[in-house]
């Protein structure tokens, strides 16, 4: 499999494709994205498919970039100064049933420590360049609207990527 690398994605057309519906995470808060725009931050976008492979590359992300920091519960607007890139988790869960939703909600609850947003119907996971059955990474820098993105086989190479993305 290649890497892909889309070109034309921008922040402004995120904050567009979620402004009628806006973002969640697994405690049932809308995701303030005002919250990620002083420092750096990386989307972690898998499915149910690739979710332990999603797991690994966003530990690896955030041990390699954050060091030995653990986030409190509930942490994802938090930012605390030892964290230099925000890794933010994205669950693309277009197939749950409206019914089932609130069990996925308590599962992540439990499993996840960390804010993960949970991507119903999958339009942030699209609008990124999500291919279902991988992992994605998007990388956005502060004061840039542009954002880079891949998909990534591997903690190393999506480790290689976001270094590559800061320089």
């Amino acid at each position: 499999m290649e890497i892909l690398t889309l070109l034309m994605l921008s922040w402004s057309a995120i904050l567009g494709v979620l402004r009628e519906t806006p973002a969640e995470d697994q405690f049932g808060e809308e995701v303030r994205w005002s919250a990620f725009d002083s420092k750096p931050f990386v989307l972690v976008i898998a499915d149910r498919e690739s979710a332990e492979k999603g797991k690994g590359i966003g530990a690896a992300l955030h041990s390699i970039f954050n060091g030995d920091y653990i986030a409190p519960e509930e942490h994802l607007h938090e930012s605390p100064p030892t964290e230099n890139i925000k890794i933010i988790p994205v669950a693309a869960l277009p197939d749950v049933p409206g019914i089932f939703k609130w069990l996925f909600r308590r599962g992540f609850k439990k499993e996840s420590p960390v804010g993960v947003i949970l991507d119903w119907d999958s339009r942030l996971a699209k609008v990124c360049g999500y291919v279902p059955g991988s992992v994605a990474i998007v990388v956005k820098l502060p004061d840039r609207s542009e954002l880079q993105n891949w998909i990534v086989r591997s903690p190393e190479e999506a480790i290689s990527k976001v270094r590559e993305s800061l320089k």
